[in-house]
């Protein structure tokens, strides 16, 4: 059999079929090993360490038994790693597994600032719901993750506070694995919260951007930038960053925020003030956030030649919405700014103030802000400041927050509204947003933007509130007692059935790609199966199902990464999403790593065809370098060279010569001299040595058949052959040789005749007298 090194693999790992909300199960794992030896068991799930164990291996099978506590639903994956002493190879040492937690709807709460899910938490209580609350930072970053909650809550939280994992993951969470995505108002939501052009605007049913009456006419923006010295101070937070690194940081963000049709202008000062961009339209984002990366330090601080040279700019503006944006660190000494903010005010021209840090002239720049209708903020030195200046891009249209009391019309409905039946509660505000065409709006506004709206995306579904859940815009909502009832509307709502139910899906694992199969009673004519699925890293593949026959359809799937596979699975009948299916399955490392029965039966069955085996030494893939002769069919060849001698031994016996005789003659004396020399003699020259010359009695009778005439023929020529060779020339072997030669004739003659009784004697008198 094979030889196999010191060998430890993972053979096995078990969850049970069913699992429910607070059962504890136990995970076996099964080691197989071929050497006594220590070993660290390990086991996770998803990057958690659930389990350590340091152990000592057996040869043989050795189980070992990890517990759990299923304190969430959903999907739970689980790897087992062992490191083992003495091993050969790694590749066997991990396998996957997953477990399916089975339980109500539980929720997932997303917090902007902590402690602000109060409200909500106290409606979602009452109602019996099931949730988590997490800030922006604790926010699921993988599918699997999300997969544990079948919704999800955005309560005012801005878009840049999440991880990429989660962004990057919300999209294919509902569109592909039927999750529910809810997004509620506030200051840092939707427009102000940096959603516009994000995988957060792609799957809400509103668009960010105000469109159709009351989309936003051409605005332009100056920013007005402190560079002086002091604008060199770092943040507390030990990172480096500089007031000035994280200005410009903020002028860049509001350029990514401003359309290509609004004009942007950008001016640094110290003792002076230069502009860095001349206002123009916000088309060439790259050359303009080059031309902003490019202010270094200066000197002192003079804040009013600066905003004087914006505004006198701006005036000239053909722009209906002109906005200035001022921030400094320092102090100015010069203080009347009255004359100033009569300017910018007939100019129709806005200015709002960032204060950065204790040493601002605080008081200034607040009452710039209130006297040039603007906003007035103070903030230290931290990553906040380019949040600022993003949301001054939309608050300075003053149409996206909306702070005014009104009464939400219901303009659709939907079982979400079935609490509202005894009449509708007024809000306080809400950030306005356009609907998408192919969502439906449920409430609206007293001006006609979107208050409650909902879709279908892909297998999911979105909803966005526009008004919040802390009590400012909602404190008539949160004193209504249907309250409750509406927040578990709204999550019911969002919640698909993504069962397998009567239906049936295999995962079969063949080398490196699975076969799934999916067995349905959901079909007809238009029936269209497909599925996307998602590895462990993020990594998604789309799988197009193949009928097999009536309600069987087939899909491949590559698994080059060992670990636990996601699996989304839509069932469609034309437009319509018959049913969805969430599913996952493991696929492990090949069983080739695995030493067993297998490996000796190929073994044996290798000597028995003889065979060899070829190991990781053998130079295999080197060129082979002897010579390879081509076949060549010599078949016409051969035949022609066989009609050659027939055409000859045709000659030869019509026309009464010899011309193969000779050369056969000759070819059988040196056959019978090289059989002399080792001992031996062919056996017919053997038989003709022992015959004699027949009798005159013998030679009377008639040869029966040519096959017996021929042997007499040819031991006669044999015995005449040697005498003439003992004579050495003399007149007797002379006369013999030609007796011999007149017997030939006449055995030809014979031929032609018939039989005759063959007469040496009387050849021989008739030889001589011819030679007479």
């Amino acid at each position: 059999t094979m030889e196999v090194g010191d060998e430890v693999y993972v053979d096995n790992l078990t969850v049970p079929d069913t699992i429910r909300i607070g059962d504890q199960y136990a995970i076996t794992v099964t080691i197989i090993s071929n050497v006594e030896t220590e070993a660290k068991l390990s086991l996770f799930s998803g990057r958690t360490l659930k389990g350590e164990e340091q152990v000592r291996l057996n040869a043989g099978e050795n189980q070992f038994v990890f517990y759990d506590t299923a304190d969430e639903n959903g999907f739970r994956s689980y790897r087992v790693e062992v490191q083992a002493a003495k091993d050969t190879m790694t590749v066997n040492n991990e396998y996957s597994a997953f477990a399916q937690i089975e339980s109500k709807a539980r929720i997932l709460v997303v917090e902007g600032v902590k402690g602000e899910a109060l409200g909500l938490s106290g409606a979602l209580d009452a109602a019996g719901v099931s949730y988590d609350v997490v800030t922006p930072t604790g926010a699921p970053t993988s599918i699997n993750q999300m997969m544990e909650y079948k919704s999800i809550i955005l309560l005012n939280v801005y878009y840049d506070d999440l991880k990429p994992g989660f962004t990057g993951n919300i999209e294919s969470y509902v569109k592909d694995y039927a999750g529910g995505l809810i997004a509620i108002g506030g200051d840092n939501s939707f427009a102000l919260g940096g959603y516009r052009d994000t995988p957060l605007e792609t799957v809400l049913p509103v668009n960010m951007d105000l469109e159709g009456e009351r989309q936003i006419p051409k605005m332009e923006i100056v920013m007005v930038i402190d560079h002086s010295g002091s604008m060199s101070d770092t943040a507390s937070d030990g990172s480096g960053i500089t007031s000035l690194d994280l200005a410009k940081a903020a002028a860049v963000k509001a350029l990514e925020t401003l359309r290509k049709t609004d004009s942007i202008g950008v001016m640094a000062f110290d003792d002076f003030y230069t502009w860095v961009v001349e206002p123009q339209t916000a088309e060439d984002t790259e050359a303009i956030a080059a031309k902003i990366g490019s202010i270094e330090i200066g000197g002192g601080t003079m804040i009013y030649p600066a905003v004087e040279a914006a505004a006198k700019k701006l005036a000239t503006s053909d722009a209906q919405i002109k906005h200035i944006i001022l921030l400094t660190d320092g102090q100015d000494t010069y203080n009347n700014y009255d004359a100033l903010c009569e300017v910018i005010n007939d100019a129709g021209i806005t200015v709002s103030s960032v204060a950065v840090g204790q040493g601002a002239n605080v008081h200034l720049l607040q009452s710039l802000a209130e006297k040039c209708g603007g906003r007035y903020y103070y903030t230290d030195i931290s990553q906040g400041l380019p949040r600022i200046f993003a949301k001054e891009v939309y608050l300075s249209a003053k149409e996206y927050l909306i702070n005014e009391e009104f009464t939400p019309v219901i303009v659709n409905q939907n079982e979400i509204l079935d609490v509202l039946s005894d009449g509708v509660p007024s809000l306080s505000g809400y950030i306005a947003s356009t609907a998408k065409p192919t969502a439906t709006q449920l409430l609206v506004s007293h001006k006609d933007d979107p208050v409650l709206t909902v879709w279908q995306y892909g297998l999911g579904k979105a909803v966005a509130w526009n008004s919040d859940a802390t009590g400012a815009w909602t404190r008539y909502w949160a004193a209504w007692e249907g309250y409750p009832q509406f927040w578990k509307n709204l999550i019911d709502y969002t919640i698909t059935d993504t069962g397998l139910g009567e239906d049936k899906m295999e995962v079969v694992q063949e080398g490196s790609h699975a076969t799934v199969t999916y067995t349905t009673g959901d079909f007809d004519s238009d029936t269209k199966v497909s599925a996307v699925c998602t590895d462990e890293k993020g990594n998604t593949t789309e799988l197009s199902f193949d009928p097999l026959s009536p309600g069987v359809y087939q899909a491949y799937l590559d698994t080059d990464e060992v670990g636990v596979y996601n699996i989304a699975l839509k069932n469609e009948a034309g437009d319509k999403v018959v049913k969805s299916v969430n599913t996952a399955t493991a696929m492990q490392y090949s069983a080739e790593y695995r030493f067993s029965g297998q490996i000796d039966s190929l073994s044996r069955l290798t000597v028995l065809c003889g065979g060899r085996e070829i190991t990781t030494e053998d130079e295999i893939f080197l060129p082979i370098e002897q010579a390879i002769r081509a076949k060549y069919n010599i078949g016409n060849i051969l035949l022609l060279l066989a009609l050659c001698i027939f055409m000859l031994d045709v000659i030869e016996r019509r026309l009464n010569i010899e011309l193969l005789a000779p050369i056969f003659r000759r070819l059988a004396k040196r056959r019978q001299a090289r059989l002399a020399e080792v001992g031996a003699a062919p056996a017919y020259m053997q038989s003709v040595e022992q015959q004699t010359v027949p009798d005159d009695a013998q030679s009377a009778k008639p040869a029966k058949n040519k096959a017996e005439r021929r042997p007499d023929k040819k031991a006669q020529d044999v015995k005449e052959t040697q005498a003439a060779k003992k004579a050495q020339g003399s007149e007797e072997t002379k006369a013999a040789k030609r007796a011999m030669r007149t017997k030939k004739k006449s055995g030809t003659q014979q031929k032609k005749e018939g039989p005759k009784t063959l007469d040496t004697n009387t050849l021989l008198k008739k030889q001589q007298e011819r030679n007479q």
